[in-house]
């Protein structure tokens, strides 16, 4: 695990304004859209009352938050206004399936079966994959932001309420450059800003709306051409100088519009009819079956379409090329979490981690001011400078652990062999070498090795110092190629863990079982011995290594004192404890239950932390004493 804490620029930065590629879960906070019987929206045309729902009798009701302590909220006073519905509570998001599944393998949001456009504006220009404005946690900046908003168009009134018109996305970049400037002064901020490379892409939401036949061709379009220059303008004021800017596409050829006019096809049918939907060359917006029009099919290979659904295009068309890298390698579900209910609490969707929503890097990247780091096999084109994650679930310090299923801890120093290699290409000996020895290295492993059937064979002195002496390779591995600070677990209390006490039908909960704790105390105490070895003999070595086991022992035991309320059952699974590893019924055993408050619970899983112990673990980390994490805790570290 990589952590770099530079703050240096890249020369060029994308900063992309189009309208087809937010991804809209975020825009929906505080908004919740119940496309059954109700739609929300947040309003800011009925004097900013807060909360339109659309009821079963098609009317508006509109709660006033002067009858509910100022908030907009449900609960104050109903007024009917007999003013139809907005069918848009579907229309202008893409958060579910099939959306994203060909390159992602989940709806990350955007309007395609892969990857848009600007992600391979990215990609040519070697930056990573842009962030939306909206998406939660500590954003950097400085490779690009994306503002866009699917369904938003130049004028305010296009889809008014219900996505984040052309102005307001300008009011955000503002916000992003006061960050700038507080983060990195008015000179750097100015540079920054004038180097950066704005895609802008609007104007077809707003040619599809009902009251442009209102006015004269001539007219209308003067008023949509008229706001995105009133907004280029506004972008140059505030330092822009560079712009990428698309006019309209051939919109009669669309299969959206094809379907409604009954035109005839053209050509190739898969430059015609589009992947996803019904209707006429599936050009109604049904794809996915949560809009207006439920019913929809689905073409077995997108990438022979240009057309995804009636209006967005296929990853293919675009051109061609989760989080956690077991994404990405031939595993098996005991490997990987990228199915439901991983992931929902924070994400809104399974990521790849191993918990209802973030893990323990995630918290340490944000009290570092990082954003959260990409695993090393996300496919992109990576930067590196905030770091890389390496991490692989069910990987050991052992070869065999799970061999030919997970990425081994050796195959990640390889891995990070490569990152050096990239770095030294892009930034030259003399950076890279600064970089790498400012970066913290976190690492976590041993777990997996002591679940193995070939422990039993050895002794546990023998057991553990293979280890131990295979972690300890890797530490002087990465102290070889530059690395000098490192962050370090020790084994937890697994004699606690739901699926340890369901698996030997442990006693009371909340009680750990001596035998299967020994392993981690002998680890525990070669690995202590093995890195004070360490620090006496490497020059610069420094390393923070956390209590691990009294901590998670503590937190099972005693979840009250930390705010939770479940130590010794799981949130999701089945069995006593809920310790068989069902969890998303992907597994061997189908069948789990899901309790209703994950963020109660220590336990996510039979084996993994929810993001609430996650986070309380990441504190103790951060900022812990000298008998929690010592030498160094990891704030001082990354100070250093």
């Amino acid at each position: 695990m990589l952590r770099i804490t530079q703050e240096k620029f890249s020369l060029f930065h994308l900063m992309n304004l189009s309208t087809e590629t937010l991804a809209e879960k975020e825009l929906v906070w505080g908004t919740p859209m119940e496309p059954t019987l109700s739609q929300s929206c947040v309003s800011t045309k009925e004097k900013k009352v807060g909360l339109l729902e659309c009821g079963a009798n098609g009317f508006e009701r509109i709660y006033s938050p002067k009858h509910n302590g100022g908030k907009s909220l449900p609960g104050g006073h109903i007024e009917y206004k007999k003013r139809k519905c907005p069918a848009l509570s579907m229309i202008d998001r893409a958060n579910y399936s099939p959306y994203g599944e060909t390159f992602f393998n989940f709806p990350t949001g955007r309007f395609s079966n892969g990857r848009v456009i600007p992600d391979f504006i990215a990609e040519y220009a070697k930056l990573p994959l842009l962030q939306p404005y909206l998406f939660s946690g500590n954003q950097q900046y400085f490779n690009g932001i994306n503002f866009a908003s699917g369904g938003a168009g130049a004028l305010v009134e296009t889809n008014q309420g219900l996505v984040i018109g052309l102005k307001t996305q300008l009011t955000y970049f503002k916000n992003v450059k006061k960050i700038l400037r507080q983060r990195h002064g008015d000179k750097e901020t100015t540079n920054l800003l004038s180097k950066a490379v704005y895609l802008i892409n609007i104007g077809f939401n707003d040619y599809m709306q009902e009251n442009s036949s209102l006015y004269t061709h001539q007219k209308y379009v003067s008023m949509v051409v008229g706001n995105l220059t009133t907004v280029i303008k506004g972008i140059y004021d505030l330092g822009g100088r560079k712009f990428g800017i698309l006019n309209q596409p051939s919109m009669g050829c669309f299969p959206i519009i094809k379907a409604y006019v009954n035109g005839t096809k053209l050509g190739l049918k898969e430059g015609g009819v589009a992947c996803c939907g019904s209707g006429p060359y599936k050009g109604y917006f049904s794809c996915g079956g949560k809009r207006e029009v439920k019913d929809y099919e689905l073409c077995k290979n997108p990438s022979e379409y240009v057309f995804f659904d009636s209006v967005h295009p296929t990853e293919s068309a675009n051109s061609l090329f989760d989080v956690g890298n077991n994404n990405y390698i031939n595993t098996t579900t005991d490997n990987q979490a990228n199915y439901s209910p991983y992931g929902e609490t924070f994400f809104n969707f399974p990521t790849g981690r191993f918990s209802n929503g973030r893990v323990i890097p995630d918290f340490i990247a944000e009290y570092a001011k990082l954003p959260l780091i990409q695993p090393y096999l996300f496919p992109g084109n990576q930067q590196y400078v905030n770091g890389i994650n390496f991490a692989s679930a069910g990987a050991g310090a052992l070869v065999e652990t799970n061999q030919g299923l997970v990425i081994d801890l050796k195959t990640q120093l390889t891995y990070f062999k490569n990152v050096k290699k990239i770095l030294r290409h892009r930034h030259g000996d003399k950076e890279t070498t600064t970089l790498l020895s400012k970066a913290v290295y976190l690492i976590n492993i041993g777990g997996n090795d002591y679940f193995q059937e070939n422990s039993s064979l050895y002794t546990h002195e023998k057991y553990v110092s293979m280890v131990v002496g295979n972690l300890t390779t890797v530490i002087k591995g990465i102290y070889d190629l530059g690395g000098t600070k490192f962050g370090i677990l020790n084994q937890p209390s697994m004699g606690c863990f739901p699926t340890i006490k369901a698996f030997v039908n442990g006693t009371k909960s909340g009680s750990g079982i001596e035998e299967y704790s020994a392993l981690a105390k002998v680890h525990n105490n070669v690995l202590f011995v093995e890195l004070e070895k360490l620090r006496k003999h490497i020059k610069g070595f420094k390393y923070s290594h956390f209590n691990f086991f009294d901590v998670s022992f503590e937190v099972i035991n005693n979840p009250s004192k930390f705010g939770l309320k479940e130590g010794g059952l799981a949130c999701c699974g089945s069995g006593p404890y809920k310790g068989y590893y069902s969890c998303g019924g992907k597994r061997e055993v189908k069948d789990y239950e899901l309790c209703k408050n994950p963020s109660e619970y220590v336990f996510f899983d039979a084996v993994h932390p929810t993001e609430s112990a996650s986070r309380i673990i990441s504190q103790f980390m951060w900022s812990g004493n000298l008998s929690i994490s010592g030498p160094y805790n990891l704030k001082s570290l990354f100070e250093e």
